[in-house]
Formats: structure tokens, C-alpha cells, sequence
């Protein structure tokens, strides 16, 4: 499929790009939740991306996830947490092919065990990945997020606590400019000459 892709891939111009996201959750091994006083299980979370891409290297996105886990115990407590954050996503060797890209950001992180209440922790986010086109309007996406976030209440004060967030996903970009190979003034997709 990526072979075949090779003459028509990436979106041209500024395009939306929507990603549906999956991969796994590596939680700070110093994060406790109020209440408990046990670490939290890694496990796989799913989540998704909005961008906007500039004709340049720069764009901005939203992005969150969502994981179902629990204390680091036979039968622990259960434990939802989730993100969700805004980026500013710098793609500095886009190529037909795709590229690396890099990002930072802010947002909030929210856990709610199954008894009890939330809490809630504003973030700063960063990472990178590469992404793959294989046609103009469908790609992959590998991702590396560190989700760091103050101090919750019952960790001490010095804690740097980290949520490490590591995935792939589908990426579906619309609203690009139409591909026009020989410039002739009709777009590939109905260009029969």
C-alpha cells in the first residue's frame, strides 16, 4: 500500500488532519492518588488528535486520551484517567513521504478512581513522532507524549511526576488543496490524460 501511495501522497497546502489514536499508558511509578497509597497499572489506553496544518511547518492541535486501569494489586481499586490538551506541533522536514514531527502544549489530566473523588491537574505536554503518509488524505501516525504534571496531593512536594503516553493511529486529512501533477488546471483524481 505504501509503494502504491509513493505518486500521490501527502496533503498539499493547509488541510485538517483527524486521528483516531491507540497504544499504551506508562504511569510515573511515584504517582499516588489521594486515597490510595499504590502505584497504578500500565496498561493500553485509545484517544484521538484534531490538527491544523499550515502550508509551512507549523500547526496547532487538540489532543486527549482516555485509560481504564488500576492499583498495582490483585483486585486494586479501579482507576479512570484521561488528558486532554492543546499543542503547538512543528514539522520542520515534511516531505511527500511524510516526517518527524514535534510538539508542546498544555492541558488537564483527570483521575477518578472507582470510589471516591476526582482529581484534576493542569499539564504541560511534550514529545514527538513521524508521520507516514501512504495516500493524500490517509496516513500513519507514531507518537511519544510525556504528560507532566504538578504535584498531587498526597506526593511530595518535590515529585516531577511524568505520564508517559506512547501510540500509533490512523491520520485522515481533508480540505487540502487537489493535487495537480502535470498543471494542466484539473486535478489528478479526474485527470484521464
Amino acid at each position: 500500500l505504501l509503494g502504491a501511495g509513493l505518486a500521490v501522497a501527502e496533503p498539499i497546502g493547509s488541510h485538517w488532519e483527524v486521528t483516531p489514536f491507540g497504544g499504551f499508558t506508562v504511569f510515573d511509578g511515584k504517582l499516588r492518588f489521594p486515597g490510595s497509597e499504590l502505584p497504578l497499572t500500565d496498561t493500553h489506553l485509545f484517544g484521538g488528535r484534531l490538527a491544523w496544518q499550515s502550508p509551512s511547518w507549523i500547526g496547532i492541535e487538540t489532543a486527549g486520551d482516555f485509560v481504564s486501569s488500576a492499583e498495582d494489586v490483585p483486585n486494586g481499586r479501579a482507576f479512570d484517567w484521561s488528558h486532554v490538551s492543546g499543542n503547538l506541533v512543528l514539522s520542520p522536514a515534511r516531505g511527500r513521504l511524510g516526517g518527524p514531527y514535534a510538539f508542546v502544549g498544555g492541558g488537564r489530566t483527570q483521575a477518578k478512581p472507582s470510589t471516591g473523588a476526582k482529581t484534576e491537574s493542569g499539564t504541560i505536554e511534550f514529545g514527538g513522532g513521524l508521520r507516514l503518509w501512504m495516500t493524500d488524505a490517509i496516513g500513519l501516525r507514531l507518537e511519544a507524549r510525556d504528560v507532566s504534571f504538578k504535584p498531587l496531593a498526597n506526593t511530595a512536594a518535590s515529585d516531577h511526576l511524568n505520564i508517559i503516553v506512547l501510540g500509533i493511529g490512523i491520520t485522515y486529512g481533508f480540505g487540502a488543496q487537489r493535487r495537480d501533477s502535470d498543471g494542466d488546471g484539473v486535478p489528478d483524481r479526474t485527470d484521464h490524460e
